[in-house]
């Protein structure tokens, strides 16, 4: 029988080569004429490994991050405006946020729906209710609203470039939908806009959202256009506000995303336009705001006005899925939450409160009613129609 043939080490060694030869020529060909130059620039790789570790920091803490995108959107007429621009007083001067420190630093608020007419009426009201003067500001705190302000570039493409020149510790962009020149609804053209707005450093975005659909609940509610705008932001919050007593606004601060942390607590706002000034307080965050709280504390507060219910009455009051409201039934039962009274109806469950009183840390004690004058669960209000904005209240 004759053996098969088996090649030599020396024959391994020269295929080897002749097929390395073959694949390099084949690279070549296919590399632009100057990449084969000795002379051509290379890539700034870095090695990540070696790469200085730092920690994550924030301008205002727990809320805008440095050195990435934020976001706050909502609808028209909930205090976006009125509340970035505080930021970037805040930011100027280093005051707190309530109780959250600020780096203080140079702000820049660039304005594509306002003129500097009526930022600077409101300017002059938050400076008051800060009681500070405007004069502290000239220096850290600046504005532009382009197309209006002399010969800058009217869009925020164009702009971009030239800010970038400067030097800005917080720059605020109101408002992303109005400064875009290509579709909102487009990838192609928000990813391409992220990607210069990336070079800016710490940027808060104001964006509105879509309108609502039937059957939406408004803490579901996105951004207006491409998801990208959400994928894209690092750190994005949801403004929510009803209107209340002696020109307030109370509002919900909702986080919706984070790149670096477990998402924040809900903060609970009061916008107070009286007196000529502008001020902003903590508040607890009311039944007013139901339809915005996790489907967990939605259980907790139907518990507290019905007392007992099924996972399928729950289900039906709250508006959610009965596969989705189990679980979270069952996790409430662990922490010790909820509970089973040993009652049933038909083969269904019948489930209580621990303690009859709403055990989410959000709703106010002043919010809670005597028990024979308790509003039905269907008659909580919803966040208020944009357009009808209370008297007196300057949006």
């Amino acid at each position: 029988m004759t053996e098969a043939w088996m090649p030599t080490t020396a024959e391994k060694i020269a295929a080897h080569e002749e097929t390395k030869k073959q694949n390099t020529n084949v690279v070549n060909e296919a590399l632009p004429s100057n990449a084969l130059d000795n002379n051509i620039q290379k890539l700034p790789y870095i090695s990540l490994a070696s790469y200085p570790l730092t920690e994550m920091t924030y301008l205002v803490e727990d809320i805008v991050p440095n050195n990435c995108i934020s976001m706050f959107y909502g609808d028209g007429g909930q205090g976006k405006s009125y509340l970035a621009l505080y930021l970037a007083v805040l930011a100027a001067t280093g005051k707190n946020f309530l109780d959250k420190g600020v780096k203080k630093g140079r702000a820049l608020y660039l304005d594509f729906e306002l003129s500097p007419e009526l930022q600077r009426q409101r300017l002059d009201k938050i400076c008051k209710g800060l009681n500070i003067s405007p004069a502290t500001l000239t220096t850290n705190l600046l504005y532009l609203s382009p197309g209006i302000n002399g010969n800058a570039p009217s869009n925020l493409t164009d702009l971009i470039p030239v800010v970038k020149q400067d030097s800005f510790d917080l720059i605020i962009v109101d408002s992303i939908g109005a400064a875009l020149t290509g579709d909102p609804e487009a990838a192609k053209d928000i990813c391409k806009l992220f990607q210069q707005l990336r070079e800016l450093g710490t940027v808060l975005l104001l964006d509105h959202q879509a309108k609502k659909q039937r059957g939406e609940k408004p803490g579901e509610k996105t951004p207006f256009g491409s998801v990208y705008k959400t994928n894209l932001s690092r750190n994005v919050w949801h403004l929510n506000a009803v209107p209340g007593d002696d020109n307030k606004l109370s509002c919900l601060l909702k986080h919706k995303k984070s790149n670096f942390s477990a998402l924040k607590e809900d903060l609970g706002l009061s916008l107070c336009f009286g007196d000529g000034l502008f001020k902003v307080e903590a508040c607890e965050v009311g039944l007013e705001f139901f339809d915005h709280k996790s489907v967990k504390d939605q259980i907790l507060i139907f518990l507290s006005e019905a007392n007992e219910a099924t996972a399928e009455e729950i289900a039906e009051a709250i508006e959610a899925d009965l596969s989705t409201v189990k679980p979270k039934i069952s996790l409430l039962v662990k922490e010790g939450k909820v509970e089973k009274t040993g009652k049933k109806a038909g083969r269904a469950d019948i489930y209580t409160n621990v303690v009859n009183e709403c055990n989410t840390r959000n709703v106010s004690d002043n919010n809670v009613q005597p028990e024979d004058n308790k509003p039905p669960l269907q008659l909580i209000k919803d966040t208020f129609d944009a357009e009808v904005i209370p008297e007196g209240v300057p949006f």
